[in-house]
């Protein structure tokens, strides 16, 4: 047995990260799930794979201008003003 896998198996033992880890998967089948969902409820209200794709940008807009205007945000905390 490596390192890495003994590593691992540690990690496993501990209950609090395992219902991490439980938690998260979840939670990541559930926002495929809303995604396809989404898509699937366009197409059926429109019949159109543009509206398909505009839908699809909406979605993906916020994460992509979000993270070079929080550059603009001033960092620091409130007690400090």
């Amino acid at each position: 047995m490596t390192t890495e896998q003994s590593t691992y198996r540690a990690v496993l033992q501990i209950r609090n990260f395992r219902l991490l880890a439980l938690g998260v998967a979840t939670s990541e089948v559930g926002d495929w799930l809303y995604k396809v969902a989404l898509l699937v409820y366009v197409y059926n209200a429109t019949d159109s794979p543009a509206w398909v794709g505009a839908a699809t940008v909406g979605r993906l807009l916020p994460t992509c201008c979000s993270p070079p205007l929080a550059a603009c945000w001033p960092t620091g905390s409130i007690e400090s003003a």
